[in-house]
Formats: C-alpha cells, structure tokens, sequence
C-alpha cells in the first residue's frame, strides 16, 4: 500500500512542533525527571530547598548508610539522569546499580543489608521499587498510576512505609516488601510526606503541614496517637530516627538557613550540630549512631559530608563543583 503524500508546508510545521517540543523538555532531561515536589515547591512561603532542589548540578545527594557500616548507597546524576550507586567508604570507589531514563531516588538499605529500596520515574509514574544490593533483580511493588515515592524499611524487613498521592493528596502508607497489602495510615487534608520507622518497629515518624508549616510527627505503627514533636517558626523536615531510637535527626529552617538537627525521640532538647554557612539535606544516621552522613552545598561544592553527633568532625567524603551546563 502507497503511503500517503505529505506537503511541504505541513512536514515544516511538524518538524517545527517536534524541535519545539524537544527544547521545552530540555529541562526536564537536565533535571532526570525529578519528582514535582522537589523541581516545584509546595506551601514554602521561605523557599525552602529541603528536599527540592534539582539535582541540574554534578552532585551526590541522598546518602543512605549500609547496616555493615562499610558502605554509602546514594543519588548521583554524574551521567546525566539520577541513579543510584553503591560507594565504598573506604576507598570511595563505586558501583552503578541503577541505570534508565526515568530517574531513581531515595535508596534505603534493607535491616540485612540484601535488598535496597528506592522510587523511580522509569515508567513515566513514581512508583517504589526494590533491588538486590548489587542492582539486580529490579522490581516495582507499589503499582499504582498514582506517585508513590520516599520509602522506608520496617526494622524486621517485613513491611515498607511510603508516601503516596493516590487518595487526592499525600499521605502515609504501609505495604508489605512484596508490594501486597497496601494500607492508609494517616488521612489529614494536609500534605503527610517522608516518614521514617523507628528502630524497635513501633512508631513511624514523618512529615505534615497540618499547621501550616512543615512540623515533624510520631504515630504508632497502625496509625493511632498521633503526637507532634517540633514547633518551630521554621519548616522541620527528613526525620531520621537513630539506631537506639533514643534520638531522631532532621531539617530545620528554624535559624534561617538548612541546618542538621537532633532531638529525643520525644521531641524535647532539639539543637544544631551543623554550621550556618552551609545548606544540609538528607540526613542519616551511620550504624553505630555516633555521626550523621548528609547532602551538603558549602563553600561552592555539592557532596556528601560525615559529621559527628556533637556537632565536630565534619569531613567530606564526595565533593563536586557547581558549575551549570
């Protein structure tokens, strides 16, 4: 059958939509598909770049602490769109275990160490996925067209606690590893984003702007006795509980720029560890509870830095110029 015959003047005009169309998305090649609440604030009447910033840069970010202490899993767009590695604390060296168009985000080690769990854009959704430690074995849990994304591992490794927009806003959820199961644990108008299991499996601490500003809260595992645990004139974000679930690290604009705090898991004696010159994200602890491994911007360089709990030590164990492209 003769294909159709098309006019000059018409194959101009697609050709003239199809560059069109391929310089508009430009910034979403450079940012990898970045999650819109981070390449888009919501509610930051102080511009607040907690967990939004693009990674448009060269930079490491997102830093997850294996349960062995020898390794880092973390986010790096050094080729382009966010993947997901495995570093070598000892000798830096590194592991791509991630590898698409989409974008991945967020790794989370396992209690075993066997398995990380992360989100991706690969089908064009946000969805959970979970792989082996050595980035085989890649597959999506979550399944659902809503976006499913900052995932966490219950301490026996048997649950998955996420964030998902699936019920018109985002709320908190509780899957098994399998994917199965899938449960609502918060039910607020408000944004509930970024939760975190504690150690001993009973609590889940996250994220909400119920009160207008992003707050830190506890609940149980099933979803009663809800408690807010900071109140500050700033926004308090990416709760981390520490290993002896005895403290809780975290985000806090409270003294005007993104500095690293820690409080009781009570919520009592939240102070500072890390300086007002620098801009900290993503927070976590290392094994043995003694620093904090974190996303830096200081003195003109994105990486990942180590710092002690009491605020001394800092040292940079990833560091790469900002320099736009």
């Amino acid at each position: 059958m003769a294909l159709p015959r098309v006019s000059w003047p018409a194959l101009l005009v697609i050709l003239v939509i199809g560059l069109s169309s391929l310089l508009s998305c430009k910034g979403d090649l450079d940012c990898g598909y970045v999650p819109p609440a981070w390449c888009t604030p919501q509610r930051d009447p102080e511009n607040l770049r907690v967990i939004k910033a693009k990674l448009s840069q060269r930079e490491d970010a997102q830093p997850a602490a294996s349960p062995d202490g020898e390794h880092l899993a973390l986010v790096s767009n050094l080729n382009k769109t966010p993947s997901i590695y495995e570093m070598n604390l000892h000798d830096s060296t590194r592991l791509r275990l991630t590898q698409n168009y989409g974008g991945d985000w967020a790794p989370r080690w396992s209690p075993d160490g066997s398995e990380i769990v992360f989100f991706s854009y690969r089908t064009r959704n946000y969805e959970i996925y979970v792989m082996n430690r050595d980035g085989s074995n890649q597959r999506n849990i979550s399944n659902n067209y809503a976006s499913d994304s900052n995932p966490d591992w219950s301490p026996d490794g048997s649950h998955i606690v996420f964030q998902s927009d699936r019920d018109g806003d985002s709320e908190i959820y509780v899957m098994k590893s399998d994917g199965s199961d899938q449960r609502r644990m918060t039910t607020d108008p408000s944004r509930d984003e970024h939760p975190s299991w504690s150690p001993d499996g009973t609590m889940i601490a996250f994220v909400s702007y119920r009160d207008d500003r992003a707050s830190i809260y506890s609940m149980n595992s099933d979803g009663s006795n809800l408690i807010r645990l900071t109140v500050s004139h700033g926004h308090d974000t990416e709760p981390d509980w520490s290993p002896d679930g005895g403290g809780i690290v975290f985000i806090s604009t409270r003294d005007g720029r993104q500095s690293v705090y820690i409080m009781n898991s009570d919520g009592t004696d939240a102070h500072a560890i890390s300086g007002s010159t620098e801009l900290n994200s993503n927070p976590d602890w290392s094994q043995d509870g003694a620093r904090i491994i974190l996303q830096s911007y200081r003195a003109g360089l994105r990486g990942i830095d180590m710092i002690n709990v009491d605020g001394t030590g800092l040292r940079r164990l990833t560091d790469h110029s900002v320099l736009e492209e």
